[in-house]
């Protein structure tokens, strides 16, 4: 699978799907579809640790 700001082509794919029914892989699809956005340029840099989380919140 590709990672963010990776270029996609048709030889990896955007995403896995690994469901029980024909119902619940079109809910997972259409919940990745929206979750995904292709543009031309590629994203801003994001740091490797977002956020640290702690007991002190």
């Amino acid at each position: 699978m590709i990672t963010l700001g990776e270029r996609a082509d048709t030889q990896r794919p955007l995403a896995v799907i690994h469901a029980s029914s024909e119902a619940s892989w079109q809910q997972a699809a259409a919940a990745i579809k929206a979750a995904i956005k292709l543009s031309d340029s590629a994203p801003e840099e994001t740091p490797v640790v977002y956020r640290r989380v702690t007991n002190a919140g």
